[in-house]
């Protein structure tokens, strides 16, 4: 598991909040973003290692 796991599922709830159109603090929300963008890094790459 990437070492951001947690994190991203912690702001996952904030996406889905927004996605369903709950007004999330905009800070929360750029964070959500941030921490999705290192997690999808992170899982690139451990596919380049295996």
């Amino acid at each position: 598991m990437p070492a951001s796991t947690d994190e991203m599922l912690r702001a996952l709830r904030i996406m889905n909040e927004a996605s369903h159109g709950v007004d999330v603090d905009p800070d929360a929300a750029k964070r959500a973003v941030e921490v999705g963008t290192v997690f999808l890094t992170e899982l690139r790459a451990m596919d380049t290692h295996n």
